[in-house]
């Protein structure tokens, strides 16, 4: 059934005699010209009554099968559109008259519009204003975004933003296959940092306190902070090493994650490298039980750790050789079931391919924030048996 209250068609309606299915229009436009009354379908006028009158009668003819096959020798079931457009056409330029107008004057539709750009390629500069409308769609949202984040934040570097909930659904899962740990239990942890109370209160007073407080927000949002406490809750580490620690936003997510780890009787211990004196500014007094910070320069200090690891994350956006520099690295230190996540990724796969490990990259989908998201990088060895569900 298609119904329309001024000129228009349907690319539905041309291809629906393909299936033998009897067709119900309105009598408007070019649609008279698609349909043949008795043959290929019925034709009501575009009020209501007329078109419950005359589906009433489609629906009680007995010959309604009949009708619907003989659609298959219409043009739209041999799928040849030069056929359905010629058809339209001759529909259009004999339309009568005192056809129902579009409102606003224009008789051409859009779909007709674009058939005819198709056939002739040097009007296409026509669909100019609908391709921009279609590309804009995409970025005037991130406007707003813009002005409520420059009013409402304060960074000007190190991003925070939560995650969309199909980004977190799409962790769970692929997380399950990095750690081999069941879909569920992720979907628990990647909402576990959200609900802690005391996480959230130390950010927030050790942010206003910080000598950064005027570029540190003081709303706790965790994007791919949640994956590292994922991670560390599904994997157990007892030792987690962090390159780049910056305000410690990481560590205090990574610190509370072995608190609960702690807990539940499997304790660990977090190490942040950073020059930066005062890096990890956010760690209180109850995340520093379990974590402290290494100053001194990444690749020198992880060379020397000496001691085994279970996660190392670098989540500073340096450059794609660093990474891959501190990556080599603490190899030697990494354990077999060792996870490495990284904010660059694009030497990771290397790292990954020489180490024995496979890559996996997951797109970041930012919710209600102008940054569209970089990418997390995970190199792993796959836990052995399969996923539980």
């Amino acid at each position: 059934m298609a119904v329309e209250l001024w000129p228009n068609s349907r690319l539905t309606l041309l291809e629906a005699p393909a299936l033998g299915v009897p067709l119900v229009a309105t009598a408007v436009g070019n649609l008279p010209a698609l349909i043949q009354p008795g043959v290929t379908g019925r034709l009501a006028a575009p009020t209501v009554g007329s078109l419950a009158q005359t589906i009433r009668c489609a629906w009680q003819d007995p010959h309604r099968l009949d009708v619907g096959a003989a659609g298959r020798t219409a043009p739209a079931a041999r799928r040849d559109y030069d056929a359905i457009g010629d058809g339209a056409a001759g529909g259009a330029a004999g339309m009568d008259r005192n056809s129902t107008p579009r409102p606003g004057g224009r008789s051409l539709t859009l779909a007709w519009l674009k058939r005819l750009v198709e056939r002739h390629p040097a009007l296409r500069f026509a669909l100019f204003p609908i391709r921009l409308k279609i590309a804009l769609s995409y970025y005037i949202p991130a406007v707003g975004a813009v002005a409520r984040w420059l009013v409402r934040s304060r960074e000007h570097t190190n991003f925070t933003y939560d995650y969309s909930p199909a980004s977190l659904e799409y962790l769970a899962h692929g997380l399950a296959l990095v750690t081999g740990c069941p879909v569920g239990a992720l979907r628990a942890y990647l909402a576990e940092p959200t609900e802690n109370v005391e996480l959230n209160r130390t950010v927030r007073e050790r942010a206003e306190a910080s000598d950064r407080r005027a570029v540190i927000d003081r709303d706790v949002r965790l994007g791919r902070q949640r994956i590292w406490y994922a991670l560390a809750r599904a994997l157990k580490p007892a030792r987690v090493v962090e390159a780049g620690v910056g305000p410690g936003l990481a560590a205090v997510v990574l610190a509370e994650a072995l608190l609960k780890n702690a807990g539940e009787g499997n304790a660990g211990e977090y190490l942040g490298i950073d020059r930066d004196p005062r890096a990890g500014a956010l760690l209180g007094p109850r995340q520093r039980s379990v974590a402290r910070i290494i100053r001194g320069e990444s690749v020198s200090t992880l060379g020397g750790l000496g001691q085994p690891v279970d996660l190392f994350i670098t989540d500073s956006h340096v450059s794609p050789d660093l990474e891959y520099a501190e990556c080599r690295a603490i190899g030697p230190w990494l354990t077999d079931r060792a996870v490495v996540g990284t904010t660059v990724t694009t030497r990771l796969p290397a790292f990954a391919e020489e180490t024995g490990r496979v890559f996996l990259g997951f797109k970041e989908e930012p919710r209600d924030h102008w940054y569209p998201g970089g990418w997390v990088g995970l190199a792993f060895r796959p836990p052995l048996g399969i996923v539980a569900r």
